[in-house]
């Protein structure tokens, strides 16, 4: 499944190379991994662990850093 098939059947799944996520199933953090053709899911590199394996995206939560605007934080 291609990642823009993903996007379209998941509108939560921003699928963005390198986009970092959580494994709900186990709780490791990883990066999205580019797309093989074959592949049924989104392709995670975990961290720490080699090669990266394929996920379903509906196991997958897409975590997103904090938006600070500029300036912010400074006296």
């Amino acid at each position: 499944m291609a990642y823009d098939l993903i996007r379209q059947r998941f509108p939560g799944a921003p699928c963005a190379l390198g986009a970092r996520v959580r494994l709900t199933e186990t709780g490791e953090t990883g990066n999205i991994a580019p797309p093989r053709a074959g592949d049924d899911g989104l392709r995670v590199k975990v961290d720490g662990r080699f090669p990266p394996i394929v996920c379903d995206p509906r196991r997958v939560e897409y975590l997103r850093a904090p938006v600070v605007t500029i300036g912010e934080g400074r006296r």
